[in-house]
């Protein structure tokens, strides 16, 4: 469909059936539900103002009102007619039918509209048939009639002050021929008067960028086709989910604020143009475009709408730009989803710097988020990262005050830097937020009993491929033969809700591989990045049945879209890390520091960009 909607004339005797294919009348229904015409002399006026200035000069040029939302009476239709049932625009189309009268367009196309209040003397319906001819008193015994016939009234007055040779033939066409009301059909199964309630409570915020770009293409006749194939292509865009999820913030007090995507820009306009910060509420935003557009004289509204419509272009082209660009895309859905900088602030930075300049902003940006208290060496940020050896407490670990969300963060840019370095986009969409899952099992307790069958598996499988790997000495492998027997036992014996017996076995397995593990089990050499509904799928399994769950859901990504696994978490599951790609069924200390070495060695690049070198930032 055309994306600035119907000509008028298209709802007389235009629209085509998807039945017949036949071209044929509109009749529409308006329920009794909707309250009655309340157009005024003032309402009237302006429009026959503004369709009276309207200048078409291209072929392509409409003028625009505002949206119609219907819904088709598909058992009501016949040879001739449509039926719609109006949910929202009564108002503009009683209004055109009245100004179609007064121009004096065919009787026998006009659409026509019937009222579910009337009677069976049609009272409004009627009215409307006949509101050029004489009138009597029983006409007005409804206030719709009255304000109907103020409507038409007020038209003709209008009329005899704008007489010329051909006002009538001329103001005839440009109704009919050159404007457009944009049309929304709903589905068949669509609830009519729910969808009414919602537009008319304000609680459907796609009212605000659709009555936006009516007033936008109304006030811009001369673009209007173009400024509505503009506005299409933005939606279309903004609905790409990797697109969106990488340009709005991931917090939960930002998740479903927008009904309508192009809110959002709406809203990143209202921003920029004001300087307003954080959470707004929807309606002060279309109150800002409203009386930006509305409260201007006629002659400024033009300019402004079309100052509006090059920003909304801009935007959308910087959005672009930073889609299109691996890094710019990375780091800018870091930086946005995490929190850490509003959009508006780096559009205004792109906008006013080139791009090498906004690229080193950006990291500058992505490394100060980190807080690394030093940046003089990877050995700096290791220790930062790990702690001394020694002791268990110092370092970032899991669970110690606010260091999960610090972990969250450094594990994010890790995951980011090694996608830029491959070309790749980081996926940010996940459902439930980004969480820390341990790449080992921590304690017994941790293990849930309808889970321990499986994790004391996990290491029986393990042990012959570790025997295998011909690095354990006489005496090691002696050790974990018996734990391998140990293990078949328990499970021989099933008893797995007894927490003693598994607390037990859990200590053999201990014993033999925390030898060659990471100090603690909480630090980030023993932690990865993943979404919480991937994290809760893996829990409590031991290592080598992580992997094959993480394997299961890399190879399934494309046919089960919910999967969304890092690409840092991927490597440390295949050992990337680790320079020793046999060992495939633990997970030891050697290979938690080769991996914290890999994360220090990937912010360490950063370094150069770091606020406390450089001495700014954005």
């Amino acid at each position: 469909m055309d994306p600035c909607g119907m000509t008028i004339s298209d709802l007389c005797y235009g629209l085509k059936s998807e039945v017949d294919e036949k071209h044929k009348r509109c009749h529409f229904y308006i329920p009794s539900y909707q309250r009655g015409y309340r157009w005024t002399k003032k309402h009237v006026t302006r429009l026959l103002n503004d369709l009276n200035e309207f200048t078409k000069s291209k072929s392509d040029e409409f003028y625009c009102l505002q949206p119609v939302i219907v819904k088709k009476l598909k058992d009501k239709e016949t040879d001739t007619e449509l039926h719609y049932e109006v949910v929202d625009g009564q108002q503009r189309l009683s209004t055109i039918l009245v100004l179609l009268k007064v121009f004096k367009y065919i009787d026998n196309d006009l659409f026509e509209l019937y009222f579910e209040r009337d009677s069976a003397k049609k009272e409004r319906e009627e009215f409307l048939r006949n509101i050029g001819s004489s009138s009597t008193a029983d006409d007005y015994n409804l206030i719709d009639n009255i304000f109907l016939r103020d409507a038409y009234e007020t038209a003709i007055t209008w009329l005899k002050n704008n007489s010329s040779s051909d006002i009538i033939k001329n103001m005839r066409e440009k109704l009919a021929y050159y404007t457009k009301i944009i049309w929304y059909e709903l589905g068949r199964k669509s609830n009519a008067y729910k969808v009414f309630s919602n537009v008319n409570g304000g609680k459907i915020k796609l009212t605000n960028s659709e009555l936006v770009k009516a007033m936008i293409l109304r006030n811009t006749p001369d673009k209007s086709y173009t400024a509505a194939r503009l506005w299409d292509e933005v939606e279309r865009q903004l609905h790409i989910d990797g697109f969106w999820a990488f340009i709005t913030q991931d917090d939960a007090k930002y998740q479903g604020r927008y009904e309508t995507r192009m809110d959002y820009v709406l809203e990143l306009l209202y921003k920029t143009n004001t300087g307003v910060k954080g959470i707004i509420k929807s309606e002060d935003v279309f109150e800002y475009f409203e009386n930006t557009l509305e409260d201007l004289e006629k002659s400024k509204r033009k300019e402004k709408a079309e100052t509006l419509l090059t920003e909304v272009r801009h935007f959308f082209r910087n959005f672009q730009d930073w889609y299109e660009n691996v890094q710019f895309y990375n780091f800018v859905g870091y930086l946005v989803t995490q929190g850490e900088k509003e959009i508006s602030d780096l559009l205004c930075f792109y906008k006013n710097n080139g791009k090498d300049e906004f690229l080193d902003e950006l990291k500058s940006y992505v490394i100060d988020s980190l807080e690394l208290p030093g940046m003089s060496s990877e050995k700096e940020i290791t220790e930062y990262l790990l702690g001394q050896e020694d002791d268990v407490t110092a370092g970032l670990l899991y669970g110690k005050s606010s260091d999960n969300n610090s972990i969250i963060k450094i594990l994010l840019v890790f995951n980011i830097l090694t996608c830029n370095d491959m070309g790749r986009k980081f996926i940010f969409s996940t459902k439930g937020g980004w969480s820390l899952e341990h790449i080992r099992a921590q304690k017994s307790d941790d293990v849930k009993k309808d889970l321990r069958q499986e994790f004391v598996q996990g290491y029986i499988d393990a042990i012959p491929h570790r025997i295998k790997e011909g690095k354990e000495n006489k005496d090691s492998r002696k050790e974990l033969g018996i734990l391998k027997k140990s293990l078949e036992k328990y499970i021989e014996e099933n008893e797995f809700s007894d927490k003693s017996k598994f607390s037990s076995v859990f200590d053999e397995i201990s014993a033999i591989y925390e030898k060659d593990s990471v100090a603690n089990t909480h630090s980030i050499s023993n932690l990865a990045l993943l979404g919480r509904l991937d994290n809760s799928s893996l829990l409590d399994s031991a290592f080598s049945k992580k992997r094959e769950k993480i394997l299961d859901m890399l190879a399934n990504i494309g046919k089960e879209a919910t999967h969304n696994i890092p690409v840092c978490t991927e490597h440390i599951f295949i050992k990337a890390y680790s320079g020793d790609v046999t060992n495939f069924y633990y997970w030891s200390k050697s290979d938690g520091k080769k991996y914290i070495e890999k994360i220090a060695g990937r912010l360490f690049s950063l370094a150069p960009f770091s606020s406390k070198k450089t001495g700014g930032s954005l």
